[in-house]
């Protein structure tokens, strides 16, 4: 047996291999912990017309303030790469989940107070600019291949 440290099958992966891997697993630990959460709710807690937002508020709801937390910040491994406006937006959903997270809204049917406003605020920019950062990638990519490809736009 010898006393030097050995490192693990996982040693040789770099920074840069690591962060899909790393994003990968917080989407499927979010995933799978929300899905887990619509297990015994409250009879009044309808996935369908109930928001994230008001399920996490409720007795049942702290797994999804963690999935969402844990979302956030796993999100923030897919930046690696990332130049321009995506890598803003992108940083504004991971920065906004995790303020959501930890901001909470107010039970269903009562007004909003001062915190469950910021809390709306910061949950609109979140899915606001998660779909923009992927309609641009989107749009990056199909002109990179275009030019790429010699064809006119």
């Amino acid at each position: 047996m010898s006393g030097g440290f050995r490192a693990g099958k996982w040693a040789h992966v770099r920074s840069e291999e690591a962060q899909p891997l790393i994003a990968c697993a917080s989407i499927l630990f979010s995933v799978v912990a929300v899905v887990v959460g619509q297990f015994g709710p409250d009879p009044y807690l309808d996935p369908l017309n109930v928001t994230v937002s008001e399920y996490a508020v409720s007795n049942h709801g702290g797994v999804t303030e963690v999935a969402m937390a844990v979302l956030g910040i796993g999100s923030l491994a897919l930046l690696a790469g990332l130049r321009g406006m995506p890598e803003w937006l992108l940083r504004v959903w991971s920065g906004a989940l995790v303020v959501a997270a930890l901001v909470p809204t107010t039970p269903i049917g009562v007004d909003l107070d001062l915190a469950a406003q910021a809390h709306w605020y910061v949950s609109v920019a979140a899915f606001v600019s998660l779909p923009a950062a992927g309609a641009l990638l989107v749009l990056y990519r199909f002109i990179t291949h275009r030019v790429v490809l010699g064809l006119r736009l």
